[in-house]
């Protein structure tokens, strides 16, 4: 009955060390007023922008427009001033968890273009190294005036299963007892 014990808690374990597969999921939904080219850059549950061309995002008709993420609107402010190369202060989207909290470290993005005037690249994809950071570049350059750009970032990734956790911490607890006997 040991030897039964000790070989199903080890089939338990090796099993349950391997992460569920997540599937493609929604993780940000973007909607901005774009004259020029900015990069939209998001870690964790924060964004912001990076002005590279002609008037900065949301600052094209007045009113102003503001950038909305995840159905919340956001007016950035730019402690740096507004010139090229300018960042705009950190914007936090409320209910929204890292991609590496959502996914799992071995996070894929993936971008659906809704609308876009002009176009739209990723040019930073998250990793580790990055702190989960990717860029997207929106390119309305050449086309005069101002434009609106909408798109959705996809995550894919695994993440641990919660009730596996607490089998592989059970099966361990059982094998460190039938141990000391």
């Amino acid at each position: 009955m040991k030897k039964f014990l000790y070989f199903f808690c080890l089939f338990i374990m090796t099993n349950l060390l391997f992460s569920a597969p997540v599937g493609y999921q929604e993780y940000v939904h973007v909607w901005a007023q774009i004259d020029g080219s900015d990069w939209f850059e998001m870690t964790g549950n924060q964004w912001r922008w990076q002005h590279n061309a002609y008037t900065v995002p949301e600052q094209h008709s007045s009113p102003f427009e503001a950038t909305v993420v995840n159905g919340q609107a956001f007016l950035s402010s730019w402690p740096s001033g507004t010139g090229g190369g300018a960042y705009s202060a950190y914007n936090t989207v409320a209910g929204l968890n890292s991609l590496q909290a959502t996914f799992g470290s071995d996070v894929q993005i993936w971008i659906e273009v809704i609308s876009v005037r002009g176009s739209l690249t990723v040019t930073q994809l998250p990793t580790l190294s990055n702190s989960y950071t990717f860029r997207i570049f929106l390119d309305d350059n050449s086309l005069g005036g101002h434009g609106y750009y909408e798109f959705k970032v996809w995550g894919y990734g695994t993440v641990p299963e919660p009730a596996s956790l607490c089998f592989l911490s059970l099966a361990i607890a059982i094998l460190f007892c039938f141990a000391k006997r």
